[in-house]
């Protein structure tokens, strides 16, 4: 399948880092995300920030560095806080790493995050770990690999690997994926977990009911889990019996759960995972004779079967829709959303059944990536262009894939207000809030809104927001 929206990839560029482990004298504020932490060398560049409740300058925590696909930092600082504050690990997201960044601009980036966290917090250097969603797992794969051994693993949602970054025995980090069961590229990271497994590198794949998103909080916490076992195994912290052996039994019970409730998939999934990482540690025969009986189960191989075939039948669809995206930009763009538009209403028959199939899955997963494709097309190319009428546009086929989407609403008010349309701004906040947009810091710092602040519909707005 082709790829429906375009990706800067970071080449084989090695970076230069040092990871040190002084920390600076900065005095952070914890058990809280910080939005925007500007960097001492180049303050233009930020990240979101978050130190667990415990954390104290004089010892040294483990860090997650998070890359989001359009640069806020926060959202994947949110998706760990609560694993964060639980296992007692800081958590950075960068805010200026995003997709369509080249690899020249990306790179002291990079370099700019890691040395000013470095300085300014007291991290264990042997315990890194990098994430990202979407093209932000692919930044966090290719640090990864150019670094080579500064990132123990990668957690990669709703994505794989970089360009450039082969699957091979060399492969200096382990990587665990997260994907929605109907995310479109579930099918990649499901590829992914093949070729991982037969290299013999450490992998895991934890999926949910979701679509293309950052983990909810629950996957977080188990991938977090999953690196604490892999750290004691690779002696990286001390190992705690106490805690093998509970996860073991907790991940035991889960796998007999997914296996009573028929996700036969993501029981596959968790048996496997348990065998390979507690072989030799626990006594895993009980669950390698549930994995061979649930191989040869007619209901596994059936759905395996259709999985297959529903990757197949999603490529073909996304590369017609493909075509008349890339028509947008002909002289016909005018017939193209009328079709594109009817085009989402037909393939909308199945998305909201109420119990999940292969069509509703199908479904989801081609309008998924649509919507992928536009909300990152008018936030990455035509914003950046000040092409606003083109950037709503896309929104609004956005906003008729996923009309509850508090974050489209929140760009639609955005965009509205660099186009000077004070009052849709405003209206579309107002929808963004109804949806359940809290952020009150973060319009607080939007730029686009300085013209509009004054507003007294766009003040009732904001006080609206605060209990």
């Amino acid at each position: 399948m082709r790829p429906y929206f375009k990706i800067t990839f970071l080449p084989m560029i090695m970076l230069v880092l040092s990871l040190s482990t002084l920390a600076g004298d900065d005095a952070f504020v914890t058990g809280k995300i910080i939005e925007r932490v500007a960097e001492i060398a180049e303050p233009t560049q930020s990240y979101a920030l978050y130190l667990p409740s415990s954390y104290d300058p004089k010892k040294r925590y483990p860090i997650i560095y998070a890359f989001d696909p359009v640069g806020r930092g926060s959202l994947g600082v949110r998706s760990y806080q609560k694993a964060a504050e639980k296992y007692g690990y800081i958590v950075v997201g960068s805010n200026d790493s995003q997709n369509g960044v080249d690899a020249v601009k990306l790179t002291p980036i990079l370099n700019n995050l890691l040395h000013d966290t470095n300085d300014r917090l007291s991290i264990d250097g042997g315990r890194v770990l990098a994430t990202g969603f979407s093209g932000g797992a692919r930044v966090a794969t290719a640090l990864a690999n150019a670094c080579r051994d500064c990132v123990f693993g990668v957690i990669g949602s709703g994505a794989g690997f970089s360009e450039g970054v082969a699957v091979s025995k060399s492969l200096p980090f382990i990587f665990l994926g997260t994907s929605g069961i109907d995310d479109f590229n579930y099918s990649e990271l499901r590829d992914l977990q093949k070729k991982l497994t037969s290299t013999g590198i450490t992998n895991r794949l934890l999926t949910f009911d979701g679509q293309h998103q950052w983990p909810p909080e629950p996957i977080a916490d188990l991938a977090i889990e999953w690196f604490e076992i892999q750290e004691m195994k690779a002696g990286k912290q001390s190992k705690d019996d106490a805690v093998i052996a509970s996860v073991f039994a907790a991940r035991a019970q889960r796998a007999d759960a997914l296996i009573g409730a028929k996700n036969n998939m993501a029981a596959h999934d968790e048996l496997v995972s348990l065998v390979a990482d507690f072989s030799g540690s626990r006594d895993t025969s009980d669950i390698t004779k549930k994995l061979a009986d649930l191989e040869r189960s007619r209901e596994y191989k059936d759905e395996l079967r259709a999985e297959t075939e529903g990757f197949k039948t999603q490529a073909a669809q996304m590369d017609e829709i493909i075509g008349l995206e890339e028509m947008l930009s002909s002289p016909s763009r005018a017939d193209m959303f009328p079709q594109l538009r009817q085009r989402v209403r037909d393939l909308r028959t199945h998305f909201d059944d109420a119990t999940d199939s292969p069509q509703r899955r199908l479904s989801r997963r081609v309008l998924n990536g649509v919507f992928v494709s536009m909300f990152q097309g008018a936030l990455l190319s035509d914003e950046r262009n000040r092409k606003y009428d083109d950037a709503l546009a896309k929104l609004d086929l956005a906003t008729e894939i996923a009309p509850k989407n508090p974050e489209v609403q929140y760009d639609r008010a955005r965009l509205f207000a660099l186009n000077k349309n004070k009052k849709k701004a405003v209206e579309a906040l107002s929808k963004a809030v109804d949806l359940g947009f809290k952020n009150v810091e973060r319009i607080a710092q939007e730029q686009a809104f300085d013209a509009i602040r004054q507003d007294e519909n766009f003040v009732r707005v904001v006080k609206g927001m605060t209990p």
